[in-house]
């Protein structure tokens, strides 16, 4: 149950957050020698979280819980949220090397997507669901659309109603006793 309770949670902070319908397509911005290779082998690539080119974004995420997770025990909490909140940084960090993106863009024609990845432009339809049409070869995995928060103010308010979520659903379905670690 409690799992359950967890993933309800933060499901609805992300949909609270995201919305319910996605744009009807997204872009992948990238240079020339990489559209050649999508197009021979009709495949894109994901590119693992522990070996992205700029860390700082994951590192700069995991920053943010880690202080909000420091905020939310720090204002009292059960022991059993507490053990929970508590190991929450380090599922983190061991899942960067199980956690692979690719990045797309709602904006046909970005300039800072552009700039900042290649100059072109390809683009594949949602049909406006949550649901990726986008589907792995060979091994099963999850794949998820997560849309990228830029704004520091917010992405403190997602992390902050998370936890508070996450905390939440911990009390609720804490069991009376004592918890070894």
């Amino acid at each position: 149950q409690f799992a359950h309770d967890v993933t309800a949670a933060v499901n609805a902070v992300r949909l609270d957050l995201l919305g319910r319908s996605l744009d009807s397509a997204l872009y992948h911005y990238t240079r020339f020698d990489r559209v050649l290779k999508i197009g021979n082998s009709r495949t894109l690539w994901a590119t693992c979280a522990a070996d992205l080119d700029d860390k700082k974004e994951i590192d700069h995420g995991t920053e943010i819980v880690q202080a909000e997770i420091l905020r939310k025990i720090s204002s009292g909490v059960a022991e059993f949220p507490q053990m929970v909140l508590e190991h929450i940084p380090a599922a983190l960090f061991d899942c960067k090397k199980w956690t692979f993106v690719a990045c797309f863009c709602a904006k046909r024609d970005s300039h800072f997507h552009r700039k900042r990845y290649g100059e072109y432009c390809l683009g594949f339809e949602t049909h406006s669901s949550w649901e990726p049409q986008l589907r792995p070869q060979g091994l099963q995995a999850d794949v998820q659309y997560c849309r990228a928060i830029y704004w520091r103010y917010k992405q403190r308010e997602v992390i902050r109603r998370t936890v508070n979520s996450i905390a939440d659903s911990a009390t609720r379905n804490a069991v009376q006793g004592s918890w070894m670690p």
